[in-house]
Parts: structure tokens; sequence; C-alpha cells
């Protein structure tokens, strides 16, 4: 006969919403990135085909990114970099929070812990501390579609373009 099955403890709602709220927000900044690159390599900008093409797999927008810096040095370097910088801070900041485990221990306050590989264990984060995390995240999106906004405008005044290196 099989032992009885312990309930999983759930952890307050206020973590689910709030990591809700970050994860798509972080969505939002990763296509914005990606509609950069679409407007470095002189491809559409409409969201949904630039998000299709770069952010449908973990590694695809950082190699984009990552192609784009290695090819030359020009106006849109600079903005390529930055959306770069943007979007590596961003999303070590999400993971932190989307892959961590949530535990029950009665030694730290409030009872819940929070343990991810990179960041051991701490305690879990307040509605406060995520609704500031969401902040920064929707603050970073706003400025993305600006430098998208900037990206076109140098494609369009200068006709320059940058194509991929790979094959």
């Amino acid at each position: 006969m099989l032992p009885p099955m312990i309930p999983t403890p759930q952890p307050p709602e206020h973590y689910y919403y709030g990591l809700g709220r970050i994860t798509t927000a972080y969505a939002i900044c990763e296509a914005q990135v990606a509609r950069i690159v679409c407007a470095c390599r002189g491809e559409s900008t409409a969201v949904d085909g630039a998000w299709r093409t770069y952010a449908d797999g973990p590694g695809k927008l950082r190699k984009a990114l990552a192609e784009l810096l290695n090819e030359r040095v020009d106006p849109l370097r600079a903005e390529v970099d930055q959306a770069a910088t943007r979007h590596y801070g961003l999303g070590a900041e999400r993971n932190r929070l989307a892959h961590a485990v949530i535990y029950l221990d009665p030694t730290m306050a409030g009872n819940w812990g929070i343990t991810s590989p990179k960041d051991g264990d701490r305690t879990m984060p307040t509605a406060e501390e995520l609704a500031e995390v969401f902040s920064r995240m929707t603050r970073a999106a706003d400025e993305l579609g600006r430098q998208v906004a900037r990206v076109l405008t140098i494609v369009s005044t200068t006709g320059l373009c940058m194509a991929p290196t790979g094959p």
C-alpha cells in the first residue's frame, strides 16, 4: 500500500502574482530587443514576427545580439550594445526568481524560503520587492521601445543595416 500523500504547502499568493507580472514584463523586453535585432538587419520589426524569429529559444536572441556586436562599429552598434546589456541584466533578475524553488521553513521569518542554484537560500521576496522588480522591468520595456524607434531612425536615415555573420 502506498503511503498517504502529503499536501504541498501553498506559498503566499503575492509571490505568484508578482512572478507572473515580472515574467510578462520580461517577455515584453525580449520582444523589444528582438525588434531591435530585426531593425538592425533590415527585417520587419512587427512584434509577432520578431518574437517568433529571435525569441523562440533561450540562446537565439543572445546569439543574434552577439553577431551584431561582432559585426562592426557604427551608429547601430552602440544601440545594440545598450540593448544587449539591458537584456542580460533583466534576464538574470527574472531567472533568479522564475527558476527558484519555494519551500516552507519554520526557522525563517514568514516561514517561507526561496532557493536557487546561483543565490542559495534566502527569504521569499515581499510583495513590495516583487513590485519593484516589476517596475524596473516595465521601465526597461518602455526604454527599449524608444530604442526601437531610434534604431529605425538610424536605419532609415543612413540606409545602414547590419547583416548577420552566420551561415
